[in-house]
C-alpha cells in the first residue's frame, strides 16, 4: 500500500525495482547480507560493517604466524569442542594436519582475523571449519569468509561439507541455514549440518 501523500510513476517504480535487483545480485554474489553464497571464488576484497577493507584469499604458507596469533587470541569459553586448540605447541600440530587441504583465510592489514579449513574426513566429504577473531564477528566478516570458502571448496572438487556446532548456537545455526545447509544429525549437546556443493 503506498503512502497518499506519496506518488510513484511507473518508471520510478521501474528504476527503484530495477536497482534493488541489481543490488540483491551483488549481495547474493558477495555472499552479503542476503545469505553467503558459493559464488564468490577468493580472491577478494569487501568492506565490512565497521569499514574495514577486508581480503578473502587461499591460505599461503606466508601467513602462518598470523594464523597462529589469530587462535592463540581465542578465549578459553570461545574454543568449542577443543578447537582451535590453547597451546602454541597444540595450534601448530593442528595446522600441521589441515593446512594440506583447502583453506580460506580473511586478512586485514596484513593480520589474519578468520580462516575457514576444509578437512577431508575419509569419506569423500570435508569437514568445514569457520574462526573469526571477535572484533570481526559482527562485522559481516563470518557470512562473507563462509561464501568464499564454499566457492573455493566448489572450485577445489569438494561436493559436500559438514560441520558440528553446539545446540546452543542459534546465531551460528542461522548462519549455516541461510547458507544452505540442513540439519544432518543431532546429539545431546551439538547439531551436525551438512551442504552438497
Amino acid at each position: 500500500m503506498t503512502d497518499p501523500g506519496v506518488t510513484v510513476t511507473r518508471s520510478r517504480r521501474h528504476s527503484v525495482v530495477s536497482w534493488l535487483s541489481t543490488r540483491l545480485r551483488a549481495v547474493r554474489t558477495r555472499g552479503g547480507s542476503g545469505g553467503p553464497s558459493p559464488r564468490a571464488t577468493p580472491p577478494f576484497q569487501f568492506v565490512d560493517r565497521e569499514r574495514r577493507r577486508i581480503t578473502l584469499r587461499q591460505y599461503r604458507p606466508t601467513a602462518r604466524r598470523s594464523l597462529v596469533d589469530l587462535y592463540e587470541s581465542f578465549e578459553p569459553v570461545e574454543r568449542t569442542q577443543g578447537l582451535p586448540p590453547a597451546d602454541r605447541a597444540e595450534i601448530d600440530a593442528w595446522l600441521d594436519e589441515i593446512l594440506d587441504s583447502p583453506s580460506v583465510v580473511a586478512v586485514h592489514e596484513g593480520a589474519v582475523v578468520g580462516h575457514a579449513p576444509l578437512v577431508a574426513d575419509g569419506s569423500g566429504d570435508h569437514e568445514l571449519g569457520l574462526f573469526v577473531g571477535e572484533a570481526y564477528r559482527g562485522a559481516g566478516v563470518p557470512a562473507e569468509l563462509l561464501g568464499a570458502s564454499l566457492a573455493h571448496a566448489r572450485q577445489s572438487g569438494v561436493s559436500a561439507v559438514w560441520l558440528t556446532v553446539p545446540r546452543t548456537a542459534h546465531g551460528r545455526r542461522r548462519l549455516f541455514r541461510r547458507a544452505g545447509f540442513e540439519v544432518a544429525a543431532t546429539s545431546a549437546l551439538s547439531v551436525r549440518l551438512h551442504r552438497e556443493l
